[in-house]
């Protein structure tokens, strides 16, 4: 149980506080949260909550501006979720919905949405933690992000540009004990897709717990069905899962063509305590297998090579048929 409560803190730390587009040094503005007594660990940045059923909890927090004009950030909170890297995020809204997760931190949060911080100046803000009724086992997982608004980066979006707004996310657990529970991973489909232009497999898997999965490892073997030999294998190591969480994850073909036919994926998963074998047929019809080919950029290079290539020995032939013409026709005028 200490061992669980250590990771979950020195994972969450590191996510507490995702910052993007600028140098340290640029930073406009800054948040600071008063932990509550009721925080699982005081010498902690983010929020984890011992919290009571059917209670409400308001938390305070600072926004400072250490610049010379007035800066509007916006405020909002999403669910942990997990993506297609096997990372647990807190800033965005997650790929995929999740049968399992009943309580979600963006209805439990009520806040600000936008809020405007004056020139060189700070301003305090709270949010309001709604309890669930119920009570639960587990933890509930998300967090909480403060965004710039920057007109510039309006408009740079419309254009070609690059937008460059910083952010800062916090993450938020709550509890209602400290009872140690254990995550479940089921596979709920597999199928082919073309992704950023190229073939994969995905696999969409589901952690129905509400409970982290730290330190994870998968091993990912594709095979014709009813067959031995391995075709595709993907291994990931140090994955973490959120609680309550559903996501894609991405076997590359490669570049290699995928025939139609009847196939089996295996995964075998492990975290620090529990071991899994997720396995699940899938079917890739003629008409996925021509799609995929059609729309992979890997596949199509190849084929575009071969094309080269073919046109090359067609030129080299034609060219050595000619000179043995012209060798024939010559010869026979002597």
């Amino acid at each position: 149980m200490k061992k669980m409560l250590v990771l979950v803190f020195a994972f969450v730390f590191l996510l507490c506080f995702s910052k993007t587009g600028r140098a340290a040094s640029e930073f406009d503005f800054s948040v600071h949260f008063d932990l509550p007594k009721n925080q699982v660990s005081s010498n902690k940045t983010y929020l984890d909550l011992l919290v009571q059923p059917n209670s409400t909890q308001n938390i305070t927090y600072t926004l400072k501006n250490d610049t010379d004009k007035k800066i509007d950030v916006s405020v909002k909170v999403h669910e942990a979720s997990t993506n297609t890297n096997g990372v647990v995020e807190y800033a965005k809204k997650a790929d995929f919905k999740d049968s399992s997760l009943n309580n979600k931190m963006s209805d439990l949060v009520t806040y600000e949405k936008k809020v405007s911080i004056p020139a060189n100046s700070s301003v305090e803000k709270q949010i309001t933690v709604n309890i669930p009724k119920e009570k639960f086992d587990g933890v509930i997982a998300g967090g909480i992000t403060f965004q710039e608004i920057n007109e510039e980066d309006k408009e740079v979006k419309k254009g070609v540009g690059v937008e460059s707004t910083f952010s800062m996310t916090k993450a938020i657990l709550l509890r209602n004990n400290k009872k140690s529970i254990s995550p479940e991973l089921q596979l709920k489909e597999v199928s082919p897709i073309t992704l950023n232009s190229r073939s994969v497999i995905q696999a969409v898997i589901q952690n129905d717990r509400p409970a982290y999965i730290f330190q994870g490892k998968f091993d990912t073997r594709i095979q014709k069905k009813n067959s031995n030999k391995i075709l595709y294998q993907k291994k990931t190591k140090d994955i973490s899962v959120a609680p309550n969480s559903t996501f894609g994850y991405q076997i590359p073909l490669e570049g290699k063509k995928l025939k139609p036919g009847e196939y089996q994926l295996t995964i075998l998963a492990k975290g620090e305590k529990k071991k899994w074998k997720l396995q699940k047929d899938f079917t890739v019809s003629k008409k996925d297998a021509q799609d995929l080919a059609k729309d992979d950029v890997d596949i199509n290079k190849k084929d575009s090579r071969w094309g080269v290539y073919l046109l090359g020995l067609i030129f080299v032939i034609s060219l050595g048929s000619f000179f043995i013409w012209k060798f024939i026709i010559k010869k026979q005028r002597r």
